[in-house]
């Protein structure tokens, strides 16, 4: 009997000494999963967007796109909810604050989104009295261009 109670103290320290690791790891590959789903869904938001700025884009004058504030306001709403209204959920949590960029050079437009990522667990890593931590909070960015169709539908 004495040999079987020492057995099980022994596995508690092993358990005591490997569990923070792996619980460590878990959150670690659960936190990239996130990121990654994230940057997807910013990525095709962004895509669609493009899409329908380059479809409802109208040619001005010598061949310059010229994109009205209702198209860039349609195509905001259309980043940051899914629809060209300014109804429903965010695509993504804080999505509404990020920022958007449209750029006209010649017949190529492109949308720029910068979305700050935002970890569940923790936004910084202390580093225990050496400074100030370690931000973990960082901007996605996605670009899309494309090339304007000659002629918007409107």
């Amino acid at each position: 009997m004495q040999r079987r109670s020492k057995v099980f103290g022994l596995a508690t320290i092993e358990l005591t000494l490997v569990l923070p690791i792996l619980l460590l790891l878990v959150f670690t590959v659960a936190e990239f999963g996130r990121l990654l789903y994230q940057y997807n869904a910013l990525t095709k938001t962004v895509r669609d967007a493009s899409r329908y700025l380059d479809i409802y884009a109208t040619p001005g004058v010598s061949d310059v796109i010229d994109i009205s504030n209702t198209l860039r306001t349609e195509v905001d709403n259309l980043v940051y909810y899914g629809a060209t209204t300014n109804t429903g959920n965010e695509i993504l949590p804080g999505l509404a604050n990020s920022t958007t960029n449209v750029s006209v050079s010649g017949q190529f437009i492109t949308l720029s989104v910068s979305y700050n990522f935002q970890p569940i667990f923790s936004t910084i890593i202390p580093d225990f009295g050496y400074g100030g931590g370690f931000n973990l909070s960082f901007p996605l960015v996605v670009s899309y261009t494309l090339k304007a169709q000659s002629g918007g539908i409107r």
